[in-house]
């Protein structure tokens, strides 16, 4: 990365992980039938990106986010 100023530094590493299970319930004699349920789980550690010195965010926005840890539920259902 290079500065406001015209200097270089390096910006350390960030990984983060992420997690999902799925229920499919498949043909059904009940409500249930072809529903599929979803959690998903992004940056489960709920890691900070790392600071970058030149950033008014104190991050470099381009590459790096700082949402945090996020939860989804995604829910579909097949009407046959």
């Amino acid at each position: 990365m290079v500065s406001n100023e015209g200097n270089y530094f390096q910006v350390p590493s960030w990984t983060t992980a992420n997690v999902w299970a799925e229920r499919n319930f498949g043909q059904r004699s009940d409500f249930l039938s072809g529903t599929t349920i979803r959690l998903t789980v992004r940056n489960i550690a709920d890691l900070d990106p790392p600071f970058v010195p030149s950033s008014a965010l104190g991050y470099n926005s381009s590459i790096h986010n700082a949402h945090g840890r996020g939860y989804y539920l995604r829910v579909t259902k097949k009407f046959d």
